[in-house]
């Protein structure tokens, strides 16, 4: 099953549903608490690329720029 949020992800492994994959920094709480745990993995997962696209009619509010400040700090 494939699912769009991080909380339903989380929600769905906690009762049994599977294993699923969230930031660690997301699940720390439950990771502490064990709810979950973390399964390490002997491949590893290969890096993800993140693409920003906005119109050029459009002018990006402060929330917008401050994303996309983030997104690209290296």
């Amino acid at each position: 099953m494939e699912l769009a949020s991080y909380t339903l992800v989380v929600e769905f492994a906690k009762i049994g549903f599977g294993i699923g994959y969230a930031t660690k920094e997301y699940i720390k709480q439950e990771i502490k608490n064990k709810e979950l745990f973390e399964l390490k993995l002997k491949e590893k997962i290969p890096s993800r690329y993140i693409g920003i696209a906005l119109s050029k009619n459009y002018i990006p509010n402060f929330s917008t720029k401050k994303l996309i400040e983030i997104i690209t700090k290296k």
